[in-house]
């Protein structure tokens, strides 16, 4: 074989690639053209945001202010007339029955025993006030009361008595009163340790 006919078959590889690629690219830019021409063929989809658009309304024109009217000064009050209010009249004093005085005269006592009559009566008037205290109680009751009471009083070796009501001219509850506080009055032991027996007689007068 020549070189001439050897090298045939080389150069007719080299069209045959050369024709293939040739068509592939042609291929290719048809298939390219085509979607580009489909792309511009379907319709576009368009969006907006509506939603802000219509939360949004459009500005409106503020009406015109209305026209500022002048202050009108307002009446003075007129002063109040003094309420007249009458005068309390003074209270009218109470007319209370002044209490009446009480007035306890001892009388001329009755000494039986070795006690001396002073000291009898020293004790006596240091109570006299027990004494008129049953008085001003009848009073409170009777204001007319008034009378005689003598009391008999024991008194033994220790100086304790026992006083009852030996008489009286006297109705209620004076007499016994009376008789009740002497039994309370402590007097010195008698000198010879005896019983004494004392008659005391009050006269009670409404002052």
């Amino acid at each position: 074989m020549t070189q001439r006919e050897s090298g045939r078959p080389e150069s007719r590889s080299i069209l045959i690639f050369m024709a293939a690629t040739a068509m592939a690219t042609t291929i290719s830019t048809l298939t390219a053209t085509a979607m580009v021409q489909a792309d511009q063929a379907q319709p576009v989809a368009v969006t907006c945001d509506c939603t802000a658009a219509e939360a949004t309304p459009a500005a409106l024109p503020l009406p015109p202010a209305p026209p500022v009217q002048p202050a009108i000064a307002a009446p003075e009050p007129e002063p109040d007339e003094p309420i007249q209010t009458a005068e309390p009249e003074p209270d009218e004093p109470i007319q209370t029955a002044e209490p009446r005085a009480s007035r306890v005269q001892p009388a001329t006592m009755k000494v039986a025993g070795t006690l001396d009559e002073d000291v009898i009566r020293r004790i006596v008037r240091a109570h006299i006030n027990e004494v008129r205290y049953c008085y001003n109680q009848g009073l409170a009751e009777d204001p007319e009361l008034s009378g005689r009471v003598v009391v008999e009083m024991k008194i033994d070796g220790t100086g304790t008595a026992a006083a009852s009501v030996d008489s009286t001219d006297l109705e209620g509850d004076v007499p016994q009163c009376i008789a009740d506080a002497a039994s309370r009055w402590a007097f010195p032991r008698p000198a010879d340790g005896g019983t004494v027996v004392v008659h005391y007689p009050f006269v009670l007068e409404a002052g």
